[in-house]
């Protein structure tokens, strides 16, 4: 998303999640043209990672995102290189 690699803007979540090589595809399920997103932890969230969670998803929301959208976006990893 963008020019900077999710790891580098949520480094604490990228951290303590658990499938650090899954897609974004990979990473929810889809209902009709709603993504409801199946991330896993390390463990049980702080408040404050929680909130930044929220940022996370506020991003992926105000993207437009839909199902045909992340399906293209097949390279879009966590740990993408920004190269």
């Amino acid at each position: 998303m963008g020019d900077q690699p999710l790891r580098e803007k949520f480094p604490r979540l990228y951290a303590i999640l658990l499938y650090k090589e899954n897609v974004l595809n990979d990473l929810g399920k889809w209902d009709d043209e709603v993504c409801n997103w199946n991330l896993r932890w390390r463990w049980e969230l702080f408040n404050w990672e929680i909130e930044r969670l929220q940022q996370l998803f506020e991003m992926i929301n105000n993207s437009r995102w839909n199902r045909q959208v992340l399906s293209s976006l097949d390279n879009q990893v966590w740990s993408q290189d920004s190269s």
